[in-house]
């Protein structure tokens, strides 16, 4: 009896349930739901970190996950690297930006561009090796509604690495080429591609060049370390180098010679810097992770830079590559853009 009493009441609420779905809702999305932006505040008031380490400090600066490689089909997609998070911290102080940044990477690939002897004597550049990069675009503030938008820069429709209105400033580290320089490059990106103030890296730039005599993938390096062939390092810096003399004496089938020249001294005798290279950046690979700290004036007077002074909040992404080798299409997990709160 009981039951018979209840099923009156049962469906009258199977029926209003029913109806209110067919009155108010509404069809799925077409295409994917985004999270809510990320906000990072900058910390004001802790000390300048150390840039010839990674400063305990950063220990104590408040950070935010930034995701990379969450959406493949619009912000891209590397799948040595695929989805991860990077932990983002950051101070500011005196004038100085500096941003931390982490990811998981288990190995340092910093052997880009490095070269071998081949079977027929002279050196070619080995397509195994890559290097790993990671980015920072900003959003100059003329950019419109695009802002610092790697799916519109990066992945939308060639040419690549450009701006629909405006400006974005990226900051750039290279594990074969900046970062043995303790340096990143600060490029400035517009509605043509990137400005740059050199036409190759076969050109040398005050930091780096290619370690080859022609614009090929193979020939004979400008360059050998002073201990040839036994030299072992990742890294060929100019002051430790001799003129390669072809076809270069005790070298053999399979040998190996980096395939850039660093600049060493660059970073701390330099009166003026180029504008390209006034960006700091110490990395190091721990634990599986790589680690880098950026540095730049939030002013640096330079019109291809720019000028966060008096900006309380800027948009920005970040990009993350694993292992590019030489002659492969820029494949890199970006980040959704994020937000830095610089003032109060």
């Amino acid at each position: 009896m009981k039951y018979a009493l209840l099923l009156p009441f049962i469906m009258l609420a199977l029926l209003a349930a029913g109806c209110g779905g067919d009155d108010d809702s509404e069809p799925p999305p077409n295409g994917p739901v985004f999270p809510d932006p990320v906000y990072l505040t900058v910390n004001t008031s802790a000390d300048a970190p150390d840039l010839n380490s990674i400063d305990p400090a950063w220990n104590n600066i408040d950070s935010v996950d930034i995701e990379v490689g969450g959406f493949p089909a619009i912000y891209g997609y590397d799948p040595q690297i695929g989805k991860k998070n990077v932990v983002v911290r950051g101070i500011l102080k005196s004038g100085i930006l500096y941003l931390f940044a982490r990811w998981p990477d288990v190995d340092a690939d910093v052997k880009g561009r490095y070269l071998f002897k081949n079977i027929t004597g002279d050196f070619s550049v080995d397509i195994s090796k890559g290097e790993d990069k990671f980015f920072v675009m900003f959003d100059a503030g003329d950019n419109g509604t695009e802002k610092a938008n790697c799916a519109t820069m990066c992945h939308d429709a060639a040419p690549r690495h450009k701006t629909t209105t405006g400006h974005a400033d990226v900051w750039v580290w290279k594990a074969s080429t900046t970062h043995p320089a303790s340096l990143a490059e600060d490029t400035w990106w517009d509605t043509d591609g990137i400005e740059t103030d050199y036409p190759s890296d076969f050109v040398k730039t005050p930091v780096y060049e290619r370690n080859l005599t022609t614009p090929f993938e193979s020939g004979w390096p400008k360059y050998q370390h002073v201990d040839g062939p036994d030299f072992s390092g990742p890294f060929l810096y100019y002051d430790d180098t001799v003129t390669f003399v072809p076809p270069g004496a005790g070298w053999e089938e399979g040998d190996s010679i980096p395939g850039y020249v660093i600049d060493s001294a660059y970073h701390d005798t330099a009166a003026v810097r180029n504008s390209r290279w006034d960006v700091d950046a110490y990395g190091e690979h721990a634990a599986g992770k790589w680690t880098v700290v950026f540095a730049r004036a939030i002013n640096t007077t330079e019109s291809d830079d720019v000028d966060l002074t008096g900006v309380d909040t800027v948009q920005v992404s970040i990009g993350v590559n694993d292992n590019h080798p030489a002659n492969s299409p820029y494949a890199h997990s970006c980040s959704l853009p994020f937000y830095i709160i610089l003032g109060p």
